[in-house]
């Protein structure tokens, strides 16, 4: 008997911590969803462009074709702009710089964008200026930065009109913007270095474009084969494909969870129901006994019931102890980082408890059904 009280115990405290898990995955996507990106996702479509090393050598060859892109897409009143590393693209650009001379050498997500890149991709402005066609290869040197870099290296008055050695140059901070969530709805924003596409013109970005797809995706082609013919551009998607992307992998992690904790609830169920029906079948002589000499039939359900809900208590205890020692590993397990609290561990641990409760009620509800003259006639 205490072998499968073991088992039982065994299989009570497994279903805890997979549906423990399960439930923080649970809310931890719910969480995540409802984090702020620092972007807009939802409104622009994109697409990588990769210009030739051929034909685009040089950065005056670069700088007059985005330029020409521009003015194209201008021209047909499509709003288009474009970026090196936006967030969440999988590209990671840590630049070099430093706030003040002698300050030891920072990193910082570096991008190169045109002057409507920021209101495309619904980036707030909060001091200063963005960029605007001006600040090209014969203006004085400019960049933009995001308000974690500005709190940690200007926190006394404004960023604005100070200077900054990004790598080996010196630029004017223009403006502040609001920080965006580069690697994901589960990681900081880091600090963010903005520089125009008419100062530092790559060969590669990718074009954001206002609207869904179907609706840009011609007038793009058309602007691309107007600019230079042998681009080869590739389809436009939504935007927020990334966002969707990334979520995959949680809601994966969630399916794979969420199954594995019904098997084990479903397990911990049979197995209690069972040991429960099978220890009323061994002591169906000694309850008929009991009852004919005149124990109440709620007694005996009281006691058989209450021999189920030990062995799940026991269950209970030894997979909450397990879990709440785990919880760091949890968290980071979960992606995020964050202790999980004690209310969706015991919210579990009443659901899985209920469960069990139910699974030895029945069977202890027949062991009152026992016919006393019937079970004394037995040999």
């Amino acid at each position: 008997a205490g072998g499968r009280n073991a088992v039982v115990a065994g299989q009570v405290a497994l279903t805890v911590l997979l549906a423990c898990a399960g439930a923080g995955v649970l809310a931890t996507s719910v969480r995540l969803q409802r984090v702020d990106l620092g972007f807009d996702p939802s409104a622009v479509s994109s697409s990588q462009v990769m210009l030739s090393s051929d034909r685009y050598r040089s950065k005056d060859a670069r700088r007059v074709f985005w330029r020409s892109l521009l003015d194209e897409a201008d021209a047909r009143g499509l709003g288009l702009a474009f970026a090196t590393s936006p967030p969440m693209a999988g590209v990671n650009m840590p630049w070099g710089y430093r706030a003040d001379p002698t300050d030891d050498q920072a990193f910082a997500q570096y991008h190169i964008v045109s002057p409507e890149y920021f209101s495309l991709m619904g980036i707030e402005t909060l001091e200063g200026r963005t960029f605007t066609t001006a600040d090209d290869e014969n203006a004085p040197g400019v960049v933009v930065v995001n308000d974690v870099l500005a709190r940690e290296h200007f926190a006394e008055g404004t960023a604005v009109g100070r200077r900054i050695q990004v790598v080996a140059d010196e630029k004017i901070i223009v403006g502040v913007v609001e920080g965006a969530r580069h690697f994901g709805p589960d990681q900081d924003v880091p600090p963010e270095i903005y520089a125009p596409y008419g100062q530092d013109p790559w060969p590669h970005a990718q074009i954001i474009v206002a609207g869904e797809p179907g609706g840009s995706a011609a007038a793009v082609a058309a602007l691309a084969d107007a600019v230079d013919p042998t681009l080869g551009l590739p389809p436009l998607a939504a935007y927020d494909r990334f966002v969707v992307e990334w979520f995959a992998g949680l809601h994966l992690q969630l399916v794979v969870v969420g199954i594995l904790s019904t098997v084990g609830t479903l397990l911990a169920t049979l197995g209690l129901y069972a040991l429960v029906a099978y220890r009323v079948s061994t002591r169906r002589r000694e309850i008929g006994v009991r009852l004919a000499l005149g124990a109440s039939g709620r007694r005996v359900f009281a006691g058989v019931v209450r021999h189920g809900m030990t062995v799940t208590a026991g269950g209970l205890a030894v997979g909450l102890l397990v879990w709440f020692a785990s919880a760091p590993l949890a968290g980071e397990w979960l992606g995020d980082g964050r202790p999980q609290g004690v209310w969706i561990p015991l919210l579990v641990a009443v659901a899985v408890a209920a469960t069990c409760a139910l699974a030895t009620a029945i069977p202890a509800r027949g062991s009152v059904r026992v016919d006393p003259a019937r079970t004394l006639r037995e040999e």
